[in-house]
């Protein structure tokens, strides 16, 4: 859908095209890194940030 909008020739068609599949693409991964992690339960989905912390040493 993409590539026959763009060859198209027409600048509007371009420029929509261009806007609005980044506008797509922001929309879905927004909404996967909402709802992925809602998944996993809380107790193992910090369990690796928090044992990366404490391996890390004092800052």
């Amino acid at each position: 859908m993409l590539f026959p909008l763009l060859d198209t020739g027409n600048y509007v068609l371009i420029t929509v095209t261009l806007s609005g599949a980044p506008l797509c693409m922001g929309i879905i991964y927004g909404l996967a890194g909402a709802y992925l992690p809602e998944l996993v339960s809380t107790r193992k989905r910090y369990s690796g940030p928090g044992s990366r912390t404490t391996s890390a040493g004092p800052r």
